[in-house]
């Protein structure tokens, strides 16, 4: 088939454009790009390979002007015809290039529908920190964006989410129906076998920079645990953080704070031969994010047989099973600090709780997922029920994928 994919933009190595980079990979399946802005220096080199079509620039900037000409933009855009199937990845307002696109069969991959609207921990902390003014206008939005967006996505025949987070987003929001929707999630970043077999002594964090972050928990964590194991003062923590501006910020201060302690490191944008390495060699991966769409620290640290103490929320119980192959903590300094300071003190329990992980990790695959998405795409095309997509899902109704067992 003729895929015609859509997304915004193609410009980092994040989740979007990963997705990409594999459903180009592997799919039989012959695909063109649509985006306003590609980047082929930020973005994977293998890309610049594919086949791709630049749509007029739409802006950047994440005020309310700049966003509402954004979405005009993309509401706007006319595709070309001579597809089989439209494939939309959805990371935000680019599902409204369907209202004016919809002759073709549509599908999506969801990563996530807009936060600040579908995402209710996201929104309340915009909201917290907004005036009574900008609370308004936020909510008001809100509400007439998700009027639009539900049209939209009327336009989907067949949608995948890529977790039970994300699913809940979507169904919370009424944008479809429980019929139309699977979950599939994505594989891991680096394709580790066998697991790594080095530990050196030092935690771990890879985040983005945001407000769910919790940079500043796992720092005061880390200064809990020194207190606690001044015999472990060898132990290091190594924060690799990825933002998309050169001085965010929110994280300032903290950076002033951080320099005061020769034993923590922060690495900004880190590339994904760094990554590779810090993976591979750290001794326990820290992951603090609240209300994540996917798991996917976890995921990368099993994948190098690394075990993972993370925070105990929904997304990262849909893959860790607490106590066997990762750890699930109560947000809280001293919760994190005890938990690293018990591994701290027993590397065989971090190693047997990191093969564990790492079993997990194998049993979950870009092509398991990639397989997934051109069984929607073909189901759509073509009138006969793919036996596929009439089966189980591939992630249990508990939150657990079942991929993973």
């Amino acid at each position: 088939m003729n895929v015609a994919l859509y997304c915004p933009r193609i410009s980092q190595t994040g989740g979007a454009e990963r997705t990409i980079l594999e459903l180009s990979r592997r799919s039989d399946h012959q695909y063109t790009l649509f985006t306003h802005c590609f980047d082929g220096d930020r973005t994977f080199p293998e890309l610049k390979r594919q086949k791709i079509t630049a749509l007029p620039k739409i802006p950047a900037e994440r005020n309310f002007g700049c966003v509402a000409r954004a979405m005009w933009g993309v509401i706007s855009q006319s595709l070309p015809d001579g597809f089989d199937v439209l494939l939309v990845i959805c990371e935000g307002f680019g599902d409204l290039i369907v209202l004016r696109n919809y002759r073709t069969p549509v599908v999506c991959v969801c990563l996530t529908p807009v936060r600040m609207v579908f995402d209710s921990a996201y929104r309340d902390r915009a909201l917290m920190k907004g005036s009574f003014g900008e609370r308004l206008a936020i909510q008001v939005a809100r509400r007439a964006y998700q009027i639009v967006d539900c049209l939209a996505w009327q336009r989907f025949e067949r949608v995948i989410c890529v977790s039970h987070e994300v699913k809940k987003r979507v169904l919370d929001g009424r944008l479809t129906r429980d019929s139309c929707v699977e979950v599939a999630p994505l594989g891991p970043r680096f394709d580790v076998r066998p697991g790594s077999r080095v530990f050196e002594r030092y935690f771990f964090v890879p985040c983005t920079i945001g407000d769910l972050t919790n940079l500043e928990l796992v720092v005061t964590a880390f200064e809990r645990f020194q207190k606690q194991q001044r015999g472990h003062s060898e132990f290091r923590m190594i924060v690799a953080v990825y933002t998309d501006t050169s001085e965010p910020e929110e994280w300032k201060e903290l950076r002033n704070r951080v320099e005061k302690n020769p034993a923590v490191e922060i690495r900004v944008n880190a590339s994904e031969e760094e990554l590779e390495q810090l993976y591979r060699n750290c001794y326990t991966v820290l992951f603090t994010a609240q209300n994540c769409d996917l798991a996917v620290v976890p995921l990368e640290a099993m994948s190098f047989g690394k075990p993972v103490i993370a925070a105990n929320s929904r997304c990262a119980r849909e893959l860790i099973s607490d106590k066997v192959d990762g750890f699930l903590e109560e947000l809280s300094p001293e919760s994190f600090a005890s938990r690293m300071t018990s591994l701290a003190l027993d590397p065989f329990q971090a190693f047997v709780i990191g093969l564990e992980g790492f079993k997990k990790a194998q049993r979950c695959s870009w092509n398991q997922f990639c397989a997934r998405v051109d069984q929607a795409m073909e189901s759509v095309v073509f009138p006969d029920p793919i036996e596929h997509l009439n089966g189980s899902d591939i992630s249990r109704d508990d939150g657990e994928p079942a991929g993973y067992r």
